[in-house]
């Protein structure tokens, strides 16, 4: 198989961290965060991104791995993602101050925001623990683990991992051979002239508006 799954991040704002500082706080309201920061999610989704990165970042003062907003309100349903929401490396810890001071709350807040893949490097067994101690005690809805399987199956059964679950390395050399300089160029183009009024009038009540977005892909597994 030569399919590949594409990861769109960090999600979302953290190219405009105060004073450019990696994982720092994105200050901007509503609009400013919707005409400039996501547009290029917008327009990966329509394109088959199937997976998506949270940022480390903060917006407004809010983690966005905690952010259940622009994770699930926005991305999610608004935007129609049917990938799935992953995590940065020990993402969900950097909810708290100092990271992993609360790590039950961290969990949390983390899989209630909409995440539905944790990079756990180490404290593996410790989040397991949590998120089933959750679970059996209905502080996280089953019904928020269904979306989280969900949509890492769909992603896996699409990409055909359960046939072929290893890479070919002799098609290492085939990624981006295809793709013309004038076919990035044109692309390029394409990307700085769409139009993204669909963001000019973003609120924060927009998670409740049911309009379909303007463009619909058709199979696109990844939205609409």
């Amino acid at each position: 198989s030569k399919k590949v799954a594409a990861c769109a991040k960090h999600y979302v704002g953290d190219g405009g961290t105060y004073m450019g500082i990696n994982a720092n706080n994105t200050i901007i309201d509503t609009h400013g965060l919707m005409s400039i920061h996501m547009p290029a999610y917008y327009n990966s989704i329509i394109r088959g991104v199937s997976t998506v990165m949270v940022s480390y970042s903060s917006w407004n003062g809010e983690k966005m791995h905690a952010n259940h907003f622009l994770i699930t309100d926005f991305l999610k349903n608004k935007l129609k993602f049917r990938g799935f929401v992953i995590t940065d490396y020990e993402g969900i810890d950097q909810i708290t101050s100092p990271p992993g001071v609360n790590y039950s709350y961290s969990v949390e807040a983390g899989i209630g925001a909409g995440i539905d893949m944790v990079m756990v490097p180490f404290a593996y067994t410790e989040f397991i623990d949590d998120l089933t101690y959750q679970v059996k005690n209905n502080i996280i809805p089953m019904s928020r683990i269904d979306d989280a399987v969900y949509r890492i199956l769909r992603v896996k059964f699409t990409m055909g991992l359960f046939e072929n679950p290893f890479a070919d390395p002799s098609l290492a050399g085939e990624l981006g051979s295809h793709v013309s300089s004038e076919q990035r160029n044109s692309f390029l183009s394409h990307f700085i002239r769409l139009d993204y009024s669909i963001f000019s009038d973003v609120s924060s009540s927009a998670c409740r508006n049911t309009a379909k977005l303007p463009v619909k892909l058709s199979g696109n597994p990844w939205c609409c």
